[in-house]
């Protein structure tokens, strides 16, 4: 494995945030270890390769397949997505190839860092984003709860998260109609700025 696909700087930055591969450190170690050794990164991606470390090992292929597990997930996501916001089985299978023959995120989906992840929660929030303010219908509890969870997983995953925020944000103000509704879903994005601005300042 390690001629075939080496380890690359990047990853033992991963590895060295949950212990290497010997110590089994607690999630409140590895917040410590970003905090301390990587303040340009958020934790949550760490969290859960801890996380996963424990229940499936640490070894180095099963710490890639975590990786692996968030790319098909995306793939999958990224096609029911584009199938619903098109009403097209053609275009969520175009989107589902396009994502999947892509040079860059073929190669984050075998390395131990947060690069799959990050889109996977960028479509769960256009998806959460777009049945909020799209349903004629009364909006549940868990939407708005999911709606508020995804966006703060994103910051809370790579500070680059923010700008689908951004996006939101500017297609909220410009295109949907100014209502309670509308209001709530301000308050919520900006809810989850603040943790981002909270994790600066913590910095």
């Amino acid at each position: 494995v390690g001629r075939a696909d080496p380890i690359r700087n990047a990853e033992h930055n991963s590895f060295r945030h949950i212990g290497e591969f010997e110590a089994n450190y607690s999630l409140t170690d590895t917040v410590a270890s970003v905090s301390q050794t990587s303040r340009q990164h958020v934790p949550l991606y760490f969290l859960a390769l801890n996380v996963w470390s424990h229940l499936a090992g640490n070894s180095l292929e099963m710490l890639r397949t975590l990786s692996v597990l968030f790319g098909l997930l995306t793939v999958a996501s990224g096609y029911r997505l584009a199938s619903w916001l098109l009403s097209s089985h053609q275009a969520g299978f175009f989107v589902a190839f396009m994502m999947s023959t892509c040079t860059y995120f073929l190669f984050y989906t075998h390395e131990t860092r947060m690069y799959t992840l990050l889109p996977l929660l960028t479509i769960g929030l256009y998806a959460t984003y777009w049945h909020v303010v799209s349903s004629t219908q009364p909006i549940q509890g868990r939407y708005w709860l999911v709606l508020y969870l995804v966006s703060t997983a994103l910051i809370y995953t790579h500070y680059v998260g923010i700008f689908a925020l951004i996006a939101i944000g500017f297609y909220h103000l410009v295109a949907v109609k100014k209502d309670r509704r509308w209001l709530q879903v301000v308050a919520i994005m900006a809810l989850a700025s603040c943790n981002s601005k909270e994790k600066s300042e913590v910095k």
